[in-house]
Order: structure tokens, then sequence, then C-alpha cells
């Protein structure tokens, strides 16, 4: 549970500091913010265009929404740290290698957060909660903290690229 917490928290740092460089020089990058952009020419009402229209830097302003869009919510599925890994523009391997693990990760993650993970199932006055091994927990944990760690060099690569 923690180490999805830190996870997610790290990706969302990641987007926070890196998409301003990022969209700036990496063509992935930019033109995930612009789907992004005409996506809010598109939308009813169109608040954030106008907000970002009207700053004094209209680029900051709707990069700045972008990244908002991007880290308002939870990212603790795989879909999301998938979508995580296509507004940075960076290929993180071990995401798609071991996909079902991760689903399954998340899946254990959000019955211990949102059934206290108890086994429904069972008779009513007769409840349980599921059990877990600390091995296998301690693998998980070892894997979201490892797929952090890949997150961080894809980024930290590209912006080494970026810079030389």
């Amino acid at each position: 549970m923690f180490a999805a917490a830190g996870l997610d928290s790290c990706i969302k740092h990641l987007i926070k500091d890196s998409i301003h460089s990022l969209s700036s020089c990496d063509a992935k990058v930019a033109d995930q913010l612009d789907k992004y952009v005409k996506k809010l020419i598109r939308a009813e009402p169109p608040d954030r265009l106008a907000v970002a229209l009207l700053a004094d830097s209209p680029r900051q302003s709707l990069v700045d929404s972008y990244i908002y869009e991007l880290t308002g919510s939870s990212l603790q599925s795989f879909d999301e740290l998938a979508k995580a890994a296509g507004a940075l523009g960076v290929k993180v391997d071990i995401l798609t290698q071991r996909k079902s693990e991760i689903i399954e990760i998340f899946k254990t993650r959000n019955k211990i957060i949102h059934e206290l993970d108890v086994k429904f199932e069972a008779q009513q006055g007769q409840r349980e909660r599921n059990s877990r091994s600390k091995t296998q927990l301690s693998k998980e944990a070892d894997l979201l903290i490892d797929l952090g760690e890949k997150f961080i060099e894809a980024v930290n690569e590209k912006l080494d690229n970026q810079e030389g």
C-alpha cells in the first residue's frame, strides 16, 4: 500500500519537475501537450483555455494546466502509469514486461484500501480478512519501487540527452 503511494508521488513529482523542460525539446512530449491543448480548445466550457490565454505566459499556463490534468488524480493503476509514461515520452520496459503483476498489485492495493481486505464471500458474521505472506508483499513492494526507479532513470536520461 505504501509502496503504491510512494510510486504515485514519485511519478507526480517527475511530471511536475520535468514536463516544462521536456515539452520544449522532446517531440513525443510536445505531441502529447498538443493533443491536450486541442482537447481544451474543443471543451465546453473552455474555462482553462480562457485562463491560459489571459495569462502573462499562455504557454506556461497551458503546460501547468496539462500537469494538473496529469497529476490531479491517483496514479494507482497500470493504465494511469502507462498514460504517465506516454506524457513523459519515456518507454519503461518493466511496465510492459510485468504488466500482469502490476495489475494484480493494484487490485490487491484496492482491496486493502477500499474494502479493508475483507472476504465478502463469507457468510455474514463469519467474515474474515485476506491473508498475505510477508514475502509476497515484499516482492510486490520491491517491484513498485523498481518501477519508480526505472521511471526516474528514463526521464533523467531524456533530460541529459536534451542538455548535451
